[in-house]
């Protein structure tokens, strides 16, 4: 068993490589970093709502 696992395994490999392809950049657009709020003021401002079941 073990003799053919090792006998099939670079042909597993050298399959595995036929399929590899080059890894190419993404190009991602440029952030907007104009305008909005502040930071410190978006902090202040946040908040979160929750809701609770009046059955506990």
């Amino acid at each position: 068993m073990i003799k053919i696992f090792l006998i099939s395994m670079p042909f597993l490999l050298l399959g595995l490589a036929a399929f590899a392809q080059e890894f190419k950049p993404i190009e991602l657009p440029k952030p907007d970093t104009g305008g909005g709020k502040p930071l410190m003021q978006v902090l202040k401002d946040r908040c979160s709502t929750r809701e609770f079941s009046p059955i506990p």
